[in-house]
């Protein structure tokens, strides 16, 4: 009496030169969106899910599609540009969002350090000027951002007060600098010197030691359209997650 012969999924399984079964594409974006639940505000992953992310963008086309907006809705960037190579991952972060509309589009936040940098090599002031001149319209260019966050010191960098808030899309809803060390009357001059008109309101995360100082300084310069706000405010990110 004969065997009976195999079935199709047994052939399926054996034989490497048949198609292997594929994830419903459902599926597939049911993980995605489970690697995009954000810690805090818009964009704030952990690093595994950074991590599972950026695996699954070089799986394939497909993925790459719908990972990378997750992946870029959150940038994160060096102040001055990181220039110790010729090649720095900071100008290829810009490069692609000035070539890329699609990733542009998908960037909600992103985070600046203030680090003062030695070089190992001689760079042209010129060239810097000229980076920092593309970073500062590509940054202007991200229509969509809801948050940025400044971390270091402002006075690792000269003329950084003036700048952070040169460096802000005026689609901005929160200013995060609680990680960054500057003093209200500071954060103040540089809004005064960089002469940007705010038609939204904006929303300024800092420090319980100095938001007294902050709703005193900024409203007696005459500008009332920026609202301060400590940790314990039950309108800040922080909280909202965390209850």
């Amino acid at each position: 009496m004969s065997s009976p012969a195999p079935s199709t999924a047994a052939r399926s399984t054996l034989n490497p030169f048949l198609p292997s079964p594929r994830l419903p594409l459902e599926l597939m974006d049911l993980i995605i969106h489970h690697c995009d639940e954000p810690l805090y505000f818009v964009g704030h992953l952990s690093d595994e899910r950074l991590k599972t992310l950026a695996t699954l963008s070089r799986v394939s086309r497909y993925f790459a599609e719908r990972a990378q907006p997750a992946l870029f809705k959150r940038i994160v960037v060096e102040y001055p540009i990181n220039l110790a190579n010729l090649t720095p991952a900071g100008v290829r972060l810009l490069d692609t969002l000035e070539d890329k509309e699609r990733l542009r589009a998908a960037v909600r936040a992103f985070d600046i350090h203030v680090v003062l940098k030695t070089y190992p090599i001689p760079i042209r002031d010129s060239f810097k000027r000229s980076l920092r001149r593309r970073f500062l319209k590509v940054f202007q260019s991200l229509s969509r951002v809801e948050a940025v966050t400044y971390h270091g010191s402002a006075d690792a960098v000269p003329r950084v007060k003036m700048a952070m808030w040169k460096c802000l899309p005026s689609s901005t809803q929160i200013l995060d600098l609680l990680n960054f060390e500057i003093t209200p009357d500071e954060v103040f001059r540089g809004f005064n010197g960089a002469k940007r008109i705010r038609a939204n309101p904006l929303s300024v995360l800092v420090d319980s030691w100095h938001i007294a100082r902050y709703r005193q300084v900024f409203p007696a310069g005459g500008a009332h359209q920026l609202d301060f706000m400590d940790l314990t405010d039950a309108r800040s990110p922080y909280v909202q997650r965390t209850t």
